[in-house]
């Protein structure tokens, strides 16, 4: 029968009890960080479904409106021209990129 001598056995159970952390024990830096990189990382989607909303007067004005009447013009000039062959041609374009990334990736992945 093997033994584990007790040096082993406590380092084994420091380890245990340093990777059983719990999420309160995270430092609030680390909580306002990951704040800080969402705000980052989706501000420019927010600002553009926002904008998309706007006249273009209000759109491109310097300052940036933030207080504005919203409107449905814009969309509502998407079905008034013909818009289908634009986005057959970003489906086509996105698809084809798709696979040719994925031909190349997934061999090299196994590499």
């Amino acid at each position: 029968m093997a033994t584990i001598s007790t040096t082993s056995a406590e380092r084994l159970r420091r380890f245990r009890s340093r990777r059983s952390r719990s999420r309160e024990d995270a430092p609030l830096w680390v909580a306002v960080l990951a704040w800080i990189v969402a705000l980052i990382v989706f501000f420019p989607v927010f600002y553009m479904v926002i904008t998309s909303f706007k006249f273009e007067p209000a759109a491109v004005a310097l300052p940036p409106q933030l207080i504005f009447n919203p409107t449905f013009e814009n969309y509502a000039t998407i079905f008034n021209i013909d818009f289908l062959p634009f986005f057959a041609n970003s489906i086509i374009a996105s698809v084809a990129s798709t696979v040719v990334v994925m031909l190349l990736g997934v061999p090299a992945a196994y590499a």
